[in-house]
C-alpha cells in the first residue's frame, strides 16, 4: 500500500513540475504546447533534437530552466528508486517482539 501511495505522490509532483515549468517556458515566449513537450522531454531524458529544442538552447533563461529540469530529473529518479526500495524492504520485515 505504501508503494502505491509513494508512486501516486511522485506522479502528482511530476505533473505539478511539468505544469510549473511549462508556464515558465511560456512566460519566456514559447507556445504552451511546445513548452509542455520540451519540459516532458527534458524530465524524461529523451533528448529530442529538433528545431524546438534549439529554441531552448538559444535563450539563456530557457537554458537555465532546462538545466534545472535535467538536474531535477536525475535527483527525482534516484529519490524515487531509493524510496521504493526503502518501502519495500521495511514493509516486509518481520515484526520482532519488544523486550
Amino acid at each position: 500500500m505504501v508503494l502505491i501511495l509513494t508512486f501516486m505522490l511522485f506522479m502528482t509532483i511530476f505533473l505539478i513540475v511539468i505544469d510549473f515549468f511549462s508556464i515558465l517556458f511560456r512566460l519566456t515566449g514559447m507556445p504552451m504546447k511546445k513548452a509542455r513537450f520540451q519540459v516532458i522531454s527534458l524530465l524524461t531524458s529523451t533528448g529530442f533534437t529538433t528545431k524546438e529544442s534549439e529554441i531552448i538552447v538559444q535563450n539563456p533563461l530557457r537554458r537555465k530552466f532546462a538545466s534545472w529540469l535535467m538536474i531535477l530529473s536525475y535527483v527525482s529518479t534516484a529519490t524515487f528508486i531509493s524510496l521504493k526500495l526503502f518501502c519495500y524492504f521495511f514493509e516486509n520485515l518481520p515484526v520482532l517482539p519488544y523486550r
